[in-house]
């Protein structure tokens, strides 16, 4: 009888232990944070500094130092308490909403733009899970939302989600007016290929929003990693890393250094970089790197 007892109580303490620590982090939160504006859910309230976003492996094997961490941990984080986003979701936002102003059209956040009808003229493929971002999109007439899964042919629904390679978009020409991505390029092996395969979907005028990792200390952009013809990972740069844990997880093959604009450019692209930073950024300083790049 002990056992079971002991697991009927286990089953009961746990859950409720787990809940008090979520509710006593976003406490102090509450109370020590300053508050500011999420331009993915249009509601103000603290961001959440979390620096497990990036484990300690990650930092020491990408040789990140302290103010590098810090960077990057920032944009990994600064949690919205109401909608989950990440600062660098929420850039991206903030980027996706001055282009609809562009066309007189103007929404102060993504979940007032997801209730408009514009997006029934204006499709958008968001190529990867972007926390916040896709939830509020999630079900809008027109915006595709796909995530990379092994193992599954394009195109087919996976666990409720379309899966795509960017590689080998199975979507015709000139679908879409906006295609986002969030830290995805540098995990596909043939770069070029898939940039490629964005520009086809594109509308004329249309253009591809996107934010990648960027070390401050790289000033060209290098091949980590190669796909060999057997489709093995062949590191040209070691250690092999890997996103989020270094050790696991998806992994790098290009890292993007100071020259990345450059590169675009000379590829045929036409590349605009939103440098602008957001309001909690500004009221404390942690120094997240987070260009957004527009690329026609």
């Amino acid at each position: 009888m002990a056992v079971p007892y002991k697991r009927f109580l286990l089953a009961i303490y746990n859950p409720v232990v787990n809940r008090l620590k979520h509710y006593w982090k976003w406490g102090c939160v509450y109370l020590t944070q300053p508050w500011s504006y999420c331009s993915v859910c249009g509601r103000r309230g603290p961001k959440r500094f979390a620096p497990e976003a990036v484990p300690e492996a990650l930092i020491q094997m990408w040789g990140l130092d302290e103010d590098g961490a810090m960077a990057i941990r920032s944009k990994e984080s600064l949690i919205c308490p109401w909608c989950g986003s990440k600062y660098r979701g929420r850039r991206l936002a903030g980027v996706l909403l001055h282009e609809m102003s562009r066309n007189s059209l103007s929404y102060k956040s993504l979940r007032e733009l997801a209730r408009a009808k514009e997006l029934d003229r204006q499709p958008i493929l968001i190529l990867n899970w972007i926390d916040g971002l896709s939830e509020i999109l999630k079900g809008v007439p027109n915006v595709v939302q796909t995530e990379f899964f092994d193992g599954v042919t394009p195109g087919e629904i996976h666990k409720g989600i379309r899966h795509e390679d960017a590689q080998q978009l199975t979507f015709a020409d000139a679908t879409f007016w906006c295609v986002i991505s969030s830290e995805t390029l540098e995990h596909i092996p043939d770069l070029e290929k898939a940039l490629s395969e964005i520009r086809r979907v594109l509308r004329p005028g249309g253009f591809h929003l996107f934010t990648v990792p960027l070390k401050n200390s790289v000033e060209r952009t290098e091949t980590r990693a190669v796909l060999d013809s057997d489709g093995q990972i062949v590191d040209q740069i070691k250690p092999r890393l890997h996103h989020p844990g270094g050790t696991w997880g998806w992994p790098v093959f290009t890292e993007f250094g100071g020259d990345l604009t450059e590169i675009l450019e000379m590829k045929g692209f036409m590349v605009t970089v939103d440098s602008n930073e957001l309001e909690e950024v500004r009221i404390k300083p942690l120094s997240p790197t987070c260009p957004v790049f527009k690329v026609v």
